[in-house]
């Protein structure tokens, strides 16, 4: 190449894979990197990274970012700490769908998005995502449809089990969602008394003391397909059913599930377990 858009001259690379870090200049033309080594070519633009990293841009895997890369779409909070791309929608909490807004007091925990209820004005999940399209933050992003929202957009009283008719207009909230690139369909299993999910989406949920395992259990994921789980909270044994019910569910290349993060009441793995795809705290 005669000449690149940009050169980062002596930067420490750390590459992701494993491999020793090493010195070296990263060549970037049309927003890509094109070479990585002893660059002899100019640049338009050089910056001297010495005694500085150069690494790819971490993926914050758990945020509730849904509201601020609208809000603050510079997202300092995450750029200065080295992040690119964040994960929103977790705990089953996302700023969309809500087709019948959300009034004041928002409840627990959506709140943790936006305490006023504003925000909560996108009637559709691609109403959402047009608006980050029209108006990108500085981070990427990858987005889950909370259950929890979708529970307050369908139901009267969040203290029981969903019926069949708000069962199935969950899932016509949750595909419409889903057709938006590769949303997933988030169940966040939250902390004691905050009245989330007591009715299944692919796995099964307790009720909202988390005391007692519901019957229909496979309802709303069978539905709409992708499905991850997080947030599996205070009774081992029951969350251990919890996520054998999620890896279920996700054996069939149709009906993909993960389990991004599991809580357990002890400081070491249950005999004969190991983490899948998260970790486990005490």
């Amino acid at each position: 190449m005669d000449r690149y858009d940009l050169v980062i001259r002596n930067a420490t690379v750390i590459d992701g894979t494993r491999a020793p870090r090493y010195q070296a200049d990263i060549g970037v033309s049309g927003g890509k990197i094109k070479a990585i080594g002893r660059l002899e070519t100019g640049a338009d633009v050089e910056i001297d990274a010495s005694g500085k990293v150069a690494a790819p841009g971490f993926i914050d895997s758990h945020t509730h970012d849904d509201r601020l890369m609208l809000s603050a779409p510079d997202m300092t909070p995450k750029v200065s700490q080295g992040v690119t791309t964040v994960i929103a929608g977790n705990c089953g909490c996302s700023l969309a769908p809500a087709p019948n807004g959300m009034s004041a007091p928002v409840t627990p925990p959506l709140d943790l998005l936006d305490e006023e209820g504003k925000w909560f004005r996108f009637a559709r999940f691609a109403d959402y995502v047009a608006e980050l399209e029209a108006k990108p933050a500085a981070t990427n992003c990858a987005l889950l449809v909370g259950h929890t929202m979708l529970r307050l957009q369908t139901m009267d009283n969040l203290e029981r089990a969903a019926n069949k008719n708000e069962i199935g207009r969950m899932r016509e909230l949750a595909d419409e969602a889903l057709k938006c690139r590769d949303a997933r369909l988030i169940v966040g299993q939250h902390i004691r008394g905050s009245r989330v999910a007591v009715e299944p989406a692919g796995l099964v949920l307790g009720d909202p003391d988390l005391n007692q395992v519901t019957a229909d259990a496979v309802a709303l994921g069978e539905g709409v397909g992708r499905l991850s789980a997080q947030e599996l909270l205070d009774d081992l044994p029951l969350e251990l059913d919890r996520m054998r019910a999620v890896l279920s569910h996700g054996l069939s290349p149709r009906k993909p599930g993960s389990v991004s993060r599991f809580s357990g009441p002890l400081p070491v793995h249950p005999k004969g377990c190991t983490p899948i795809g998260g970790q486990t705290e005490g």
